[in-house]
């Protein structure tokens, strides 16, 4: 599956298991006391990482025609190059919308996804990293992210792990964290 220990203690999740309003399970240390102070909604911090969408003048998302229902969904790239190839395509098929990409957090494009009003597509490298079969479509899969356990540090409401959505991203931030650390393991 598109889950697990990938080589140098890089980890790979899918994206569906944070509920959006998971501040308090999925990122809260089971450990710490119900009196701990909570952390900050998820989608907020979701929102600091950038997700492409090819929108109209008006910074409108296009929206797709859903095969399955027919309900109009807008599509979120977390590669800003598959978002620049969408635009190329938008552009020659919708040539007076005055189309191009427009960054949208993470966390929005994530809600948006969970009401059914749009897609997360990630990118075929982040697929492949994760373990999906190599001819897999990006469209309609999960997001993958990726960290390392090694690299969380303690923060001042408990425990910080970076996470990335792609694994070459993931990679060269264990790098650096090794040699900055002499080059022992982050």
């Amino acid at each position: 599956g598109l889950a697990g220990e990938l080589s140098g203690g890089i980890q790979a999740f899918v994206f569906s298991t944070l509920q959006e309003d998971a501040s308090s399970q999925a990122l809260r240390n089971p450990r710490k006391s119900a009196d701990a102070p909570r952390r900050p909604p998820v989608k907020s911090m979701l929102d600091r990482l950038p997700v492409w969408t090819v929108s109209n003048e008006q910074g409108q998302p296009l929206q797709y025609q859903s095969t399955e229902d027919g309900r109009p969904l807008a599509l979120f790239y977390s590669c800003v190059d598959a978002a620049r190839d969408e635009l190329e395509s938008a552009r020659k098929e919708h040539p007076t919308l005055g189309l191009d990409i427009v960054p949208m957090g993470l966390g929005e494009a994530f809600r948006l996804h969970r009401s059914g009003d749009g897609v997360l597509v990630p990118s075929t490298r982040s697929l492949a990293a994760a373990g999906a079969p190599p001819n897999a479509s990006p469209l309609g899969q999960e997001l993958p992210l990726f960290c390392c356990m090694e690299m969380a540090s303690e923060g001042p409401d408990g425990p910080v792990l970076p996470l990335f959505l792609e694994e070459s991203e993931a990679r060269a931030a264990v790098d650096e964290a090794s040699a900055s650390n002499g080059g022992d393991n982050a």
